[in-house]
C-alpha cells in the first residue's frame, strides 16, 4: 500500500513536552499517531467502503488475480 505523508502544524512547546514524557515510557510519537488515524479510519469510514479498499488492496498485492 502507498503511504502518503501528513504535516500537522503544533505548538512546539506542548511537542517537546509530548516526545519527552513518551520516550520516559518508551512510546514512540509516530506508532501512536499511526494508531490514532487507523482509529480515525475506523470511525468514519463506512464498513462497506474498508471493505472495499480492503479487497482493492489484496487485489494489488496478488498482481490482479483475485
Amino acid at each position: 500500500m502507498k503511504k502518503t505523508n501528513i504535516t500537522v502544524s503544533y505548538d512546539d512547546e506542548k511537542l517537546s513536552a509530548i516526545q519527552y514524557y513518551m520516550s520516559k515510557k518508551n512510546v514512540d510519537l509516530h506508532s501512536e499517531l499511526e494508531k490514532s488515524m487507523d482509529s480515525f479510519y475506523n470511525k468514519y469510514v463506512p464498513s462497506n467502503v474498508r471493505e472495499f479498499v480492503e479487497m482493492k488492496e489484496l487485489t494489488q498485492a496478488t498482481g490482479g488475480n483475485k
